[in-house]
């Protein structure tokens, strides 16, 4: 299951919810990869454009994901080349049976 750069609408209210939904579609030794725009720019400090909408947040996801059902092998934040233009969050874990 991938989910890259996604702008959520409705009813899901957190990054925590959006990850549980997405990570009930993975089947055993399935791959869940996560990657988009982080809220806070790191070289800046400042609110990204990303700031206001549900966006993926490291921190939030491995709240979600149970480390008794999941094996997290990337759950970092990438800054990116050019200064101010914003961070990308990037999770990858695989199920475990």
């Amino acid at each position: 299951m991938s989910c890259l750069y996604v702008h959520v609408a409705g009813p899901v209210g957190s990054v925590g919810e959006m990850v549980s939904r997405l990570a009930a579609g993975v089947a055993p030794d399935g791959t869940l990869l996560l990657v988009g725009h982080g809220p806070v720019d790191p070289a800046t400090g400042e609110p990204t454009a990303a700031a206001s909408q549900v966006q993926v947040s490291v921190a939030e996801a491995l709240e979600v994901l149970d480390p008794q059902e999941w094996e997290v092998l990337v759950a970092e934040e990438r800054p990116r080349a050019v200064a101010g233009s914003g961070v990308d969050a990037v999770v990858r874990a695989v199920r475990q049976r």
